[in-house]
């Protein structure tokens, strides 16, 4: 596996995208995740991506999340070719899921619980 993103949650896309594009100095593809209920922003680097996402206020997990912790870290992403083999292994090593697998703006994703993995929610990504 190798890693394809970081994401980071803000509480406004537009502000957020303005700041890392100076540090960056490229400018994000903007998304809505209509089913994920969020925006995106994604700034594609050299060799990894950096993905920013503001909850719609129906997402309650995610403001939830921002209004407790503030903005910042949200997962890492993970790569694989095959994700259901991938998630099957995991489980054996005793880190679960926290939800079934379901698509992704760019590919079949499911994520894994923090708890198992030092506080780091990990999302595997099928492309």
């Amino acid at each position: 596996m190798k890693v394809d993103h970081i994401s980071i949650l803000v509480k406004s896309i537009k502000n957020a995208s303005e700041t890392y594009q100076l540090l960056f100095k490229v400018k994000p593809k903007l998304f809505i995740h209509e089913e994920q209920m969020v925006k995106v922003a994604i700034f594609h680097l050299t060799n990894i991506k950096i993905e920013l996402i503001e909850p719609f206020t129906e997402n309650e997990s995610l403001i939830k999340r921002l209004e407790a912790n503030g903005e910042g870290l949200h997962h890492l992403c993970l790569e694989t070719n095959d994700l259901k083999n991938e998630a099957d292994r995991l489980r054996k090593e005793n880190i679960s899921p926290i939800a079934k697998a379901t698509g992704g703006l760019f590919g079949n994703i499911q994520f894994f619980n923090p708890k198992n993995l030092h506080g780091t929610l990990v999302e595997i990504l099928e492309k």
